[in-house]
């Protein structure tokens, strides 16, 4: 059930977005008729307009390259998430026959790791206590009588919890890392300065000129949702699939 609500979720802010460019070129295409019309299309094309065309694109490209970057980052750390929780439950019972009590608190402790990390998914906030849980974890190693258990078997504990530390670290990063507003409305506002230019441009042919306008639209105001959905790679409307991590839960 759930499943269904969010996919029609989905579709129904999918279809918003394709509605809004709809309005939006069928409103250019009409201004840019009434203009031809009235003969108000009085830029001649020149290179200069060519150039911030050029660089509008250029600049979007940059941003969504870097927002590209951190989603497919954000595929990967989901991935090896996983399997380091997977890893430290098996670390922690192959201690178990050397220690019940240190078996017992590494099993509760990554618990409790993993359910704060859930829940800090799911708000986006409050990342600080998964990382006293880790702390929390430690501390119980580092108190329990090492002695018994064989130094290997320590070791690759302490490597898998402090690689768990750094994925968490990074997807706390990803989520707290945002364009500042200034650099998505620049753009905004560059695309609509070159929109406006080209719908008072005079290429002689009115079909190339609504075609040019259409195109250039679309292309910049979709690259630029995207954007906007896939800046935060675990909250956005585009966001990493999170059943590796969520599968984990029964190996823990």
């Amino acid at each position: 059930m759930l499943s269904k609500l969010r996919r029609n979720k989905k579709l129904v802010e999918n279809f918003r977005k394709i509605l809004f460019l709809l309005i939006l070129n069928i409103s250019l295409l009409s201004i840019k008729i009434a203009l031809n019309y009235m003969s108000l299309e009085v830029i001649d094309f020149h290179s200069v307009i060519v150039a911030i065309i050029s660089g509008t694109m250029f600049l979007i490209g940059i941003i969504y390259a870097s927002v590209f970057s951190d989603f497919k980052e954000s595929e990967r750390i989901i991935t090896e998430l996983s399997v380091s929780f997977k890893n430290i439950s098996r670390e922690g019972r192959m201690i178990k026959r050397y220690d019940k009590n240190l078996h017992k608190n590494v099993k509760d402790g990554i618990k409790s790791i993993y359910n704060k990390l859930m829940n800090c998914l799911k708000k986006q906030n409050n990342f600080s206590k998964v990382f006293e849980e880790i702390e929390k974890l430690n501390e119980n190693i580092n108190m329990a009588k090492l002695e018994k258990i064989p130094n290997a078997f320590v070791v690759r504990l302490k490597n898998e919890i402090s690689g768990l530390e750094k994925y968490i670290e990074r997807i706390r990063v990803i989520v707290e890392t945002s364009f500042a507003p200034i650099v998505f409305y620049l753009c905004a506002f560059l695309v609509t300065l070159s929109i406006l230019i080209l719908m008072m441009s005079n290429l002689n042919n009115i079909i190339l000129e609504i075609c040019c306008i259409l195109a250039y639209s679309s292309i910049c105001y979709g690259m630029l949702l995207v954007i906007r959905d896939m800046e935060n790679p675990f909250g956005g409307a585009i966001k990493v699939s999170t059943k590796p991590i969520v599968e984990v839960e029964k190996y823990l």
